[in-house]
């Protein structure tokens, strides 16, 4: 948006595959997601012993969990259940956390059939079902990287 471009001091444009620096934290956007018209980029931040991987809305295909290996792992979980929409649901998250096995799931960015189903009940139950830390994200929340140590 041109109104904020002169709040920042510089503008890249995200691309699959791009790397970018920003301070002592190096940022990746190894593969454009499926979102339709939409141009849509996980992001994965390494910095000094962690890296955090982000998936942003985008509908599931298998390579998908490849290419985020972060610690900590957040996943935009629309969906409760799988539709025609190009977002994740919970299965979707389960088996990116199965394959992945991060040492902290973060689910985020809920639709309202998530809302209903109570976000932090669906991540306990992730949590259960696969035997590692899933919580979810709720408004003005903070995550201490040094718990992942």
């Amino acid at each position: 948006m041109n109104y904020v471009r002169g709040y920042v001091s510089d503008i890249q444009v995200l691309r699959e595959g791009e790397r970018f620096v920003v301070g002592n934290i190096q940022l990746s956007t190894p593969v454009k997601h499926d979102h339709g018209n939409a141009e849509r980029y996980g992001i994965n931040f390494h910095g000094s012993g962690h890296t955090i991987s982000y998936i942003t809305d985008t509908r599931y295909f298998p390579e998908l969990s490849r290419y985020y290996q972060g610690d900590v792992l957040i996943i935009s979980v629309v969906r409760l259940e799988p539709g025609p929409y190009r977002h994740l649901c919970v299965a979707d998250a389960r088996r990116i956390i199965e394959e992945v096995r991060p040492k902290a799931a973060i689910l985020t960015h809920f639709g309202i059939t998530m809302v209903k189903v109570k976000p932090w009940e669906v991540a306990d139950c992730l949590a259960q079902e696969t035997g590692l830390n899933v919580i979810a994200a709720r408004d003005g929340m903070t995550f201490d990287l040094d718990r992942l140590d």
